[in-house]
């Protein structure tokens, strides 16, 4: 019961990687064919991009180091 009561923090690290790409595609869709010339062309683009990047990274370690379990005696 206690590994499932950690799977949340998992998901949460897990998510922004898979919901990134996901997003992406459907903006491309669905908003403007633009989006990848926006994203990686422009300097502002660009740099939210690694913003983004950076938080979803520490997302990810911050809930690996949550979901490891206690060491407790």
């Amino acid at each position: 019961s206690q590994n499932l009561a950690r799977m949340d923090t998992l998901l949460i690290s897990c998510v922004p990687f898979l919901m990134w790409p996901v997003m992406m595609v459907l903006f491309y869709l669905f908003v403007s064919r633009n989006i990848f010339q926006y994203q990686f062309a422009s300097p502002t683009g660009f740099t939210w991009f690694l913003l983004t990047l950076l938080a979803t990274l520490g997302s990810f370690i911050i809930g690996i180091t949550f979901y490891k379990p206690k060491q407790d005696i």
